[in-house]
Protein backbone atom coordinates (compact mmCIF):
# COMPACT_ATOMS: atom_id res chain seq x y z
CA UNK A 1 0.00 0.00 0.00
CA UNK A 2 0.95 3.65 0.06
CA UNK A 3 1.41 3.91 3.52
CA UNK A 4 4.17 0.75 3.81
CA UNK A 5 5.77 2.49 0.24
CA UNK A 6 6.15 5.58 2.34
CA UNK A 7 7.41 3.70 5.29
CA UNK A 8 10.08 2.00 3.64
CA UNK A 9 11.11 4.60 1.92
CA UNK A 10 11.83 6.33 5.01
CA UNK A 11 13.60 3.70 6.78
CA UNK A 12 16.01 3.27 3.68
CA UNK A 13 16.72 7.19 3.63
CA UNK A 14 17.09 7.00 7.29
CA UNK A 15 19.76 3.77 6.90
CA UNK A 16 21.84 5.72 3.45
CA UNK A 17 21.80 8.54 5.93
CA UNK A 18 23.49 6.73 8.79
CA UNK A 19 26.17 5.65 6.40
CA UNK A 20 27.37 9.10 5.87
CA UNK A 21 30.09 9.42 7.82
CA UNK A 22 29.96 12.83 9.80
CA UNK A 23 32.16 15.59 9.00
CA UNK A 24 34.27 16.23 12.53
CA UNK A 25 34.58 20.31 13.25
CA UNK A 26 38.00 21.43 13.60
CA UNK A 27 37.71 21.27 17.15
CA UNK A 28 36.52 17.73 17.52
CA UNK A 29 39.57 16.95 15.40
CA UNK A 30 42.15 18.58 17.68
CA UNK A 31 40.22 16.81 20.47
CA UNK A 32 40.80 13.26 18.73
CA UNK A 33 44.04 14.15 18.21
CA UNK A 34 45.16 15.37 21.67
CA UNK A 35 42.92 11.84 22.90
CA UNK A 36 45.47 10.01 19.80
CA UNK A 37 48.84 11.50 21.27
CA UNK A 38 47.80 10.53 24.95
CA UNK A 39 47.52 6.79 23.48
CA UNK A 40 50.66 7.12 22.10
CA UNK A 41 52.03 7.12 25.76
CA UNK A 42 55.07 10.06 24.74
CA UNK A 43 54.89 10.99 28.55
CA UNK A 44 55.05 8.05 30.28
CA UNK A 45 57.94 7.26 28.42
CA UNK A 46 59.50 10.36 29.20
CA UNK A 47 59.11 11.23 25.07
CA UNK A 48 58.75 14.97 25.29
CA UNK A 49 59.80 16.39 22.45
CA UNK A 50 57.67 13.67 20.52
CA UNK A 51 55.15 15.06 22.64
CA UNK A 52 55.58 18.52 22.03
CA UNK A 53 55.47 18.33 18.36
CA UNK A 54 52.63 16.10 18.27
CA UNK A 55 50.55 18.55 20.04
CA UNK A 56 51.94 21.68 18.22
CA UNK A 57 51.33 19.81 15.15
CA UNK A 58 47.60 19.51 16.63
CA UNK A 59 47.82 22.83 17.55
CA UNK A 60 48.60 24.03 14.06
CA UNK A 61 46.43 21.99 12.21
CA UNK A 62 43.49 23.17 14.73
CA UNK A 63 44.04 27.36 13.76
CA UNK A 64 44.27 26.72 10.13
CA UNK A 65 41.22 24.63 9.91
CA UNK A 66 38.94 27.05 11.79
CA UNK A 67 40.41 30.09 10.99
CA UNK A 68 41.18 29.65 7.48
CA UNK A 69 44.79 30.47 7.25
CA UNK A 70 48.19 28.21 6.28
CA UNK A 71 49.48 27.99 9.93
CA UNK A 72 51.47 24.29 9.42
CA UNK A 73 54.64 25.69 8.63
CA UNK A 74 54.58 29.35 10.22
CA UNK A 75 56.51 30.29 12.96
CA UNK A 76 55.54 31.69 16.70
CA UNK A 77 55.63 35.15 15.13
CA UNK A 78 54.14 34.56 11.81
CA UNK A 79 51.03 32.75 13.87
CA UNK A 80 50.71 35.34 16.34
CA UNK A 81 50.73 37.89 12.98
CA UNK A 82 47.69 35.70 11.37
CA UNK A 83 46.28 35.40 15.05
CA UNK A 84 45.48 39.39 15.81
CA UNK A 85 43.84 39.01 12.47
CA UNK A 86 41.18 36.77 13.66
CA UNK A 87 40.75 36.43 16.81
CA UNK A 88 38.39 39.09 18.74
CA UNK A 89 41.13 39.59 22.10
CA UNK A 90 44.59 40.34 22.45
CA UNK A 91 44.51 38.08 25.80
CA UNK A 92 43.85 34.99 23.63
CA UNK A 93 46.72 35.94 20.73
CA UNK A 94 49.44 36.06 23.66
CA UNK A 95 47.67 33.17 25.57
CA UNK A 96 48.74 31.06 22.08
CA UNK A 97 51.97 32.78 21.41
CA UNK A 98 52.65 31.86 25.35
CA UNK A 99 51.57 28.23 24.17
CA UNK A 100 53.64 28.08 21.14
CA UNK A 101 56.85 29.53 22.46
CA UNK A 102 56.32 26.81 25.72
CA UNK A 103 56.41 23.76 23.02
CA UNK A 104 58.69 25.38 21.39
CA UNK A 105 61.50 25.40 24.00
CA UNK A 106 61.08 21.86 24.22
CA UNK A 107 60.82 21.05 20.76
CA UNK A 108 63.96 23.05 19.63
CA UNK A 109 66.50 22.63 22.77
CA UNK A 110 67.43 19.89 24.96
CA UNK A 111 65.67 21.35 27.85
CA UNK A 112 62.88 19.15 29.56
CA UNK A 113 59.29 20.59 30.73
CA UNK A 114 58.35 20.97 34.50
CA UNK A 115 56.20 17.73 35.39
CA UNK A 116 53.00 19.91 35.46
CA UNK A 117 53.71 21.57 32.51
CA UNK A 118 54.52 18.63 30.37
CA UNK A 119 51.16 16.83 32.08
CA UNK A 120 48.89 20.06 31.43
CA UNK A 121 49.74 21.08 28.37
CA UNK A 122 46.80 18.99 26.47
CA UNK A 123 44.23 20.32 28.25
CA UNK A 124 45.52 23.91 28.43
CA UNK A 125 45.88 23.81 24.35
CA UNK A 126 41.98 22.24 24.33
CA UNK A 127 40.45 24.63 26.48
CA UNK A 128 42.35 27.57 24.48
CA UNK A 129 41.12 26.11 21.23
CA UNK A 130 37.62 26.08 22.82
CA UNK A 131 38.21 29.72 23.94
CA UNK A 132 39.18 30.58 20.24
CA UNK A 133 36.67 28.68 18.41
CA UNK A 134 33.81 30.62 20.95
CA UNK A 135 35.36 33.76 19.70
CA UNK A 136 35.94 32.80 16.26
CA UNK A 137 31.64 31.97 15.92
CA UNK A 138 30.50 34.92 18.30
CA UNK A 139 32.27 37.46 15.09
CA UNK A 140 29.54 40.06 14.60
CA UNK A 141 29.04 41.69 11.60
CA UNK A 142 31.45 45.23 11.91
CA UNK A 143 34.06 42.87 13.07
CA UNK A 144 37.53 45.19 12.63
CA UNK A 145 40.80 42.94 13.37
CA UNK A 146 42.60 44.19 16.44
CA UNK A 147 45.22 45.43 13.93
CA UNK A 148 43.19 47.89 12.04
CA UNK A 149 41.91 49.14 15.41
Amino acid sequence: TLVAKYVNRRRALRRALAAIPRVLTPFEVLVKAITDNQNKMFLQNRKFKAHYFALSDCAKKFLADEFKFDAEEKTTRELSRELENVLTTTETVKDWVRLFEEMDIIKFTDQTPGEIEARTLDERLRQLAERSRRQNHEITPGFVPMRDQ
